[in-house]
């Protein structure tokens, strides 16, 4: 085959591309999501989220459609209900929680009860229940589960969110994160070995 030959076949096949060009894909088509995740490193939490929103959005839709009588109301607590105890696996079985308030800070809005209680048998939690002084009776309350922050839910942030709930009459019970105790006690060695080292 001649260079003359090769060159018309290049010529030829380069041509019949240009041709289909306005069919042709860009290449950031071929991952269509490229547009708009430009940046791999959090391509899986925005998944995460967009999933998290579409049930987000979902549930307020069928919120909107629930009637605004009592009935409509407590049948889909129940249905909430048996999806959280569906949840739930394995299911322990109730032990007692040998509940001990180690202490009392009495606020003008508020009551703090600092206790300790066993989430299993030889399981201790420190937590904290905040209860508002104006509220309903029986009052609805949140279980409050805070991230590992140095300060647990002791940490300003976490306190503006207790806070606003128990100011709308929420009782909340905060307890400390597994390990808690221990994450505090190794940051407070450490930082005594950086700040003795000369």
């Amino acid at each position: 085959m001649t260079y003359r030959m090769i060159f018309f076949r290049f010529l030829f096949i380069f041509c019949c591309l240009s041709a289909f060009k306005g069919l042709s894909q860009n290449a950031s088509d071929v991952f269509d999501y490229w547009p708009h995740r430009p940046d791999p490193s959090t391509a899986l939490y925005q998944k995460i989220l967009e999933g998290a929103f579409e049930q987000l959005d979902a549930r307020a839709d069928h919120i909107a459609s629930l009637k605004e009588d009592r009935e409509s109301w407590i049948e889909y607590q129940k249905v909430l209900s048996r999806k959280l105890e569906s949840l739930l696996v394995p299911k322990f079985e109730k032990s007692d929680l040998k509940p001990i308030i180690t202490g009392r800070i009495d606020r003008p809005e508020f009551i703090v009860e600092k206790l300790i209680f066993e989430s299993l048998p030889g399981y201790p939690v420190s937590a904290a229940m905040f209860i508002p002084k104006v509220r309903a009776n029986p009052a609805a309350a949140i279980l409050f589960c805070s991230g590992h922050s140095d300060e647990g839910f002791r940490s300003p942030v976490y306190q503006h969110m207790i806070l606003n709930y128990v100011m709308k009459g929420f009782i909340v019970l905060a307890f400390d994160p597994v390990g808690q105790e221990k994450e505090i006690n190794i940051l407070s060695m450490m930082d005594k070995k950086i700040w003795s080292n000369p």
